[in-house]
């Protein structure tokens, strides 16, 4: 426990009554009291491999306590087992990956099936005139919503394009992850002795 003293005492036991203004009195002494139960020393005392961080561990994405010197973003579950980790993180990559050529096949499908496969050509075209800057993103954005308006066969193939372009960014954000996470098991991996 902490207590103020000054020279004189302001209180009949010996302590000081702390200015309003929160500032320690300028003569005064803080003594700490070796019973107390939640005194710690402060940060500075403490070596490096004792001073604990809050991190996210990258494969369960669950927030742990770890020391500074600690090798990867991993926390102390991922950390124990780095083989069923790695495989943890193989098997949510491999349904990334599957989900990603599933989405890819049923566009596909779409559109060799479609009436309007050749009209697509068009928009491909377009699509890489944007890339290459021949041509702007709000022409092509206008088009679209005129031709989804329009109706039919090529507005049905914008439709699945969309879906299927929304899949292959939500897998791609899904694998990014992934290969954070592989990347933390590397350097866990490399940082324990063999």
């Amino acid at each position: 426990m902490q207590t103020y003293r000054t020279d004189p005492p302001d209180t009949a036991d010996g302590r000081a009554i702390p200015p309003r203004t929160g500032a320690i009195p300028a003569a005064a002494t803080i003594t700490h009291d070796d019973d107390d139960l939640f005194a710690r020393p402060p940060r500075s005392a403490l070596k490096p491999s004792q001073q604990l961080t809050r991190i996210t561990c990258r494969v369960c994405e669950r927030t742990a306590m770890v020391p500074i010197g600690h090798p990867a973003l991993l926390c102390h579950e991922c950390m124990a087992d780095l083989d069923m980790t790695r495989g943890y993180v193989a098997r949510g990559t491999d349904a990334v990956l599957s989900r990603m050529d599933q989405a890819l096949a049923e566009w596909r499908e779409m559109l060799d099936f479609s009436p309007a496969k050749d009209a697509w050509t068009k928009v491909e075209a377009a699509m890489i005139a944007v890339a290459e800057k021949r041509a702007t993103q709000a022409a092509l954005d206008a088009t679209w919503a005129k031709r989804k308006a329009e109706g039919g066969a090529l507005a049905e193939l914008l439709i699945a394009y969309e879906c299927y372009a929304a899949t292959t960014d939500q897998c791609g954000v899904e694998l990014n992850r992934w290969h954070r996470a592989q990347a933390e098991i590397n350097a866990a991996w490399l940082a324990t002795d063999i």
